[in-house]
């Protein structure tokens, strides 16, 4: 059951999110936030002691949303899990609070959040999607790197659809049938690579 202080922090967390994607890094500003999120400025330190914390909570969020469809996943055939995180993959990435968050992160020139979104997102959850790729194109015991394999499929999956979102390119529609048939085709491209007969065709990763 949802406590008051912490529906007061998920409603902190929605209007700092909101901030982000209208007003950008240096948009949210204590003041801001409170007139946003209807609260006083002590209710923000109470429960976020400084920018860092909130937008570290903000990150752990997003990352909360791939995180529990690793954790659904366990019992399906390995490739269509595959398939499945791939989707989800596409569907957090390309989200409008991760595009937020990441422009965020640019904008920090301490460095300090991009460090939180590394952290807290591919190398959280790298490992995991890299040996479950492994197993799925039965590349257990093989010489194959894991880091390459899972920026390949990283590829595959994005393109260069975050980047251009990133720098203000007009966000693109991608429904969730959509997002699973892109998913399918980066699997099977993989699967292709990873076999020594990668034959590539630009519809699949761009449709």
């Amino acid at each position: 059951m949802t406590t008051g202080l912490e529906k007061r922090r998920d409603d902190i967390l929605d209007a700092a999110s909101a901030l982000l994607k209208t007003a950008g890094y240096t948009g949210l500003t204590t003041n801001a936030l409170a007139a946003a999120a209807q609260c006083s400025k002590k209710t923000i330190y109470s429960l976020f002691p400084d920018k860092d914390s909130l937008l570290a909570a903000l990150v752990t969020n997003q990352a909360a949303q791939l995180g529990q469809i690793l954790e659904t996943q366990v019992m399906d055939n390995t490739t269509e899990r595959l398939e499945k995180i791939g989707a989800a993959l596409i569907a957090v990435l390309l989200s409008e609070t991760s595009i937020a968050i990441n422009r965020a992160a640019i904008a920090d020139p301490s460095g300090k959040l991009s460090t939180i979104l590394r952290a807290n997102g591919r190398d959280r959850f790298a490992p995991e999607i890299t040996e479950l790729a492994i197993s799925a194109l039965g590349l257990n015991g093989s010489s194959a790197n894991p880091d390459e394999l899972f920026q390949s499929f990283y590829g595959l999956l994005l393109g260069d659809r975050q980047v251009g979102a990133l720098h203000g390119a007009p966000s693109e529609n991608i429904g969730e049938h959509a997002r699973f048939a892109i998913a399918r085709r980066a699997v099977a491209q993989l699967r292709c690579i990873y076999s020594g007969h990668a034959v590539f065709t630009p519809s699949l990763a761009s449709s």
